[in-house]
Formats: C-alpha cells, sequence, structure tokens
C-alpha cells in the first residue's frame, strides 16, 4: 500500500501508489437519485428502494456493492437511491492522474526556475551519478537548529532507501525539468479547480437568494452522512457528477457545525485525524479560502466523538504559535494528552526536498502533533507508546493539504479494526469518515486516470 520504506526514524510513503491500490477491481455500478415518487420494480433492470422515516436507507444489489445514507433527521427525507445491475459485469481500475505527484523539481518562482535552467545549459560540466544519492538531500547543516538538523538526516537516510527500491529517479534534474519548473501539476490543479467551480455552479441555483437558501438548495447528497459499506471501491454519480469511492468508507459533506449527527447516533471513533484551515496572513491577503479561528476550533466536540486512548492527530505548519495552541491549549481543553511529534518532509519525485532545510521562510516539512484522549494522564501506560519525533517522506501531492495517508503507520498505535474520522477532509480513506466541506473535491472522476477491463480480465 503507501508505506515502502521503515526505518528507525520514520518512513517513506507513497501517495500515489496507496491510490493504485485502493481503487483496483472499481465497480461502475452506483447512482445517487432523488425521484419525486417512490419506485420499485422488481422485473426491471434498475431498482429504487425507498429510505424509512428512521433515516436509514441500505441498496443492495449484492453482498458486495452496497450504500447507506443516514440522516440526522433535521433535513427531511433521505434520498432515495438508484442501482443499475447492467454494469455489474464491469469493473474499473482508476489510477490518480500522473500529474497530480509530478513534482519534478523543488518548489521554485518561474524567474529562479529559468535562470537555474540558463545555467544548467551553459554548463558543460558532466554530473556525477554517485552524488545522486546521498548529496539530493545534504543540503548545509551549519546554520540548522538541532530539530531541523535532525529532520534532515533522517529523512537523508530515508530518502537513500528510496533510491535502493527504485523510488526515485537517479538522473539529476535536467535543464528542462527547470524549465518547465513542475508546470504539469501546477496546470492540473487549475483545470481540477476550474471543474471543481463548474460542478459546484450546476448544483446551485441561478438565481440570487441569501446564504442559508442557497444552503438548502444544494445538490441533495450535502448535509447527510453517507455510508458505502461495499468491500470494492465503485462510483457514485450523482447530479450530473461522478465521483470513485473507496471501499468501506463514509463522508459528512459539510462544515464543522454539523458534527451532531454523530453524537446522536453514538459513533465513536479509535482516531481523530484534522488538517484545519488555519488562520495566516497569506491566506487572508490572497482570501484563497476560509480560515477558521483558534476559539472555534476548541468549541468541536472531540471529547464526545472520542473513546479511552482515541488518538487525536493535528497538522500544524511551522509557525511555533499554531504548535504552541495545539500543546498547551487545544489539546488541553479537550483533555487530550501530548505524546508526539513527527514530521512530513515533501520531497521531489528525484528525493530533494521541495525547499531546502535551513530556508527561513519556507521549510520542506509540516508538522503532525499526536495525542491521546485521556481522562487522567496516568492512563497512558494502558496504551501502545507512541514514538517521538518520527519522520514521515514522501512526494506531495500537487494538490493544496493533500495530506498523505496514515493508515498504515497508524496502525501499530491503533486496536485491531479501528475506525477512523477525519475533520476539515478533502479525500475519503477505507474504513474511514471524512467530513469537510470540499470532502468529495479529490474524489472527482477527473482526478483518475480510469482502465475499463472486465471481470475476467481483472482475474487473470
Amino acid at each position: 500500500m503507501a508505506l515502502l520504506v521503515r526505518t528507525n526514524g520514520g518512513w517513506l510513503l507513497s501517495h500515489e501508489i496507496f491510490l493504485e491500490s485502493v481503487y483496483r477491481n472499481l465497480h461502475c455500478c452506483v447512482q445517487a437519485n432523488i425521484p419525486d415518487i417512490v419506485i420499485e420494480t422488481i422485473h426491471s433492470e434498475e431498482k429504487y428502494i425507498s429510505c424509512n422515516t428512521v433515516g436509514l436507507t441500505t441498496c443492495c444489489l449484492k453482498s458486495d456493492v452496497q450504500l447507506q445514507i443516514r440522516c440526522d433527521g433535521t433535513l427531511g427525507a433521505c434520498s432515495n437511491i438508484a442501482i443499475d445491475s447492467k454494469n455489474h459485469e464491469n469493473i474499473l481500475i482508476a489510477k490518480p492522474k500522473k500529474d497530480m505527484f509530478g513534482i519534478r523539481t523543488p518548489f521554485l518562482m518561474d524567474s529562479a526556475a529559468r535562470k537555474i535552467a540558463e545555467l544548467k545549459t551553459r554548463s558543460e560540466e558532466p554530473q556525477k551519478r554517485e552524488e545522486s544519492k546521498a548529496e539530493k538531500v545534504s543540503l548545509h547543516l551549519k546554520s540548522f537548529k538541532p530539530k531541523e538538523e535532525y529532520i534532515s538526516k533522517t529523512t537523508i537516510e530515508i530518502v537513500q532507501q528510496g533510491f535502493v527500491i527504485n523510488q526515485f529517479h537517479l538522473e539529476p534534474i535536467t535543464s528542462e525539468e527547470w524549465l518547465q519548473n513542475n508546470s504539469s501539476a501546477r496546470n492540473f490543479v487549475k483545470r481540477l479547480n476550474s471543474y471543481a467551480a463548474i460542478a459546484k455552479d450546476m448544483c446551485m441555483p441561478s438565481i440570487s437568494s441569501e446564504a442559508k437558501e442557497l444552503e438548502a438548495m444544494q445538490c441533495g447528497l450535502e448535509n447527510r452522512l453517507v455510508e458505502y459499506t461495499g468491500s470494492y471501491p465503485c462510483i457514485l454519480t450523482h447530479d450530473r457528477k461522478t465521483f470513485v469511492l473507496p471501499p468501506n468508507s463514509s463522508f459528512l459533506w459539510s462544515d464543522i457545525t454539523t458534527l451532531d449527527v454523530f453524537i446522536s447516533t453514538g459513533k465513536k471513533f479509535d482516531v481523530i485525524l484534522m488538517d484545519p484551515p488555519w488562520e495566516n496572513k497569506s491566506v487572508k491577503r490572497k482570501k484563497g479560502y476560509p480560515v477558521v479561528a483558534n476559539e472555534k476550533l476548541c468549541d468541536l466536540p472531540v471529547p464526545h466523538l472520542a473513546k479511552p486512548g482515541t488518538l487525536v492527530l493535528v497538522w500544524s505548519t511551522n509557525n511555533d504559535n499554531q504548535i504552541s495552541f495545539i500543546k498547551n491549549q487545544l489539546f488541553p481543553h479537550w483533555s487530550v494528552h501530548h505524546c508526539a511529534d513527527w514530521y512530513w518532509v515533501k520531497v521531489t519525485q528525484k528525493g530533494e526536498p521541495v525547499y531546502p532545510f535551513g530556508n527561513r521562510h519556507k521549510k520542506p516539512y509540516e508538522n503532525l502533533i499526536i495525542g491521546r484522549f485521556l481522562v487522567d494522564s496516568h492512563d497512558m501506560e494502558s496504551f501502545q507508546l507512541v514514538e517521538d519525533d518520527k519522520v514521515l517522506v514522501s512526494v506531495p501531492s500537487a494538490v493544496h493539504s493533500h495530506k498523505p495517508p496514515l493508515s498504515e503507520v497508524l496502525k501499530s498505535y491503533l486496536p485491531e479494526g479501528a475506525k477512523g474520522l477525519e475533520l476539515f477532509a478533502r479525500y475519503l480513506l477505507p474504513h474511514w469518515t471524512s467530513c469537510g466541506n470540499e470532502v468529495l473535491k479529490l474524489q472527482n472522476i477527473e482526478c483518475f486516470e480510469p482502465i475499463f477491463t472486465t471481470v475476467e480480465e481483472s482475474e487473470n
């Protein structure tokens, strides 16, 4: 799956390989519908099964393909589900588009990348192949702080193991690659954002209305807890939009103010992960996306969603104020006891950090702050120790805040069959429930390169 290399200091992950493994044997069969009347046809290829007043609908053509929709009871009846059985003999292998992870060079402004390309073109000195393994990532450590020096050295060790298994390209960066400056990856993001905006317009009314009226008139999957319980991934088509769902996944397409649906149904989780849209000057200046104030994060009902010992993980940038807020205010407010700090280092397909270590303004890594929900800190001994200062290394997605999957590296710290909840999520995971107002953005069929095949072909 995602875990390629394990060392004493951390792990090498591949988000791309993880997605390829999740979306094999994809069943193209589920269509969400909201018909005006309830239809149940026994002899037809298409079958609508109505939901009942309890708020639970199970639609099933065979044991491996079923969809449940659960509502919180305040938004009216649930959507009906239509399943087209004619497509059951066809399955799909979906791979993420290569451009999504097409990070060939470190992150630079176009002007800086052009200068490097020009210098490289003029230079006729051949690159030494032996230097490409260690020297790609071994930058000058003389001005590093102890933490950053540790992260850098651990990253070098992990990347060197990545070269052993041919996960990284040995060839040095060419002048053409510098000139391109990851343009394919950046263009992919532009296309994805453009498609997402069009899809949003398609399900919003064309007339002007108040914000609350707009929210109420959205597509129908919003503000509902949707649970896909099939053991194979599938395609969900709804209102002229197509999404890919991983097996045994659930989602709440809404903002964090609707988490009461989990409390009312008594759902609790073994691990809660979140990647908050932190307030910062750059985002406010660019108005790139809505942010959440620190005090609003304190209002999240984490204690009501957690079991004793639940792992709580919060992504943070390298802002010292953010990290201090998580450890000294947010975690104590939730009765979460701090366990460990991990670091996600982003590298190119050639094993280089996307920013130099030691850079004053941009770091090549982000922080993952980890704690356990415990009423009494003395209960910590009852649970598996979470090692501190672990380093996760991977080629990042070109999409902003598309974090690597953590299921495999967390497995040893969680009970068997653990259930996870991700808040502020932008994509779905098997055996996890994801919540966010962009929760299906990266489930969009536009993110995948589908290869159709038949059941017989896939079994050979």
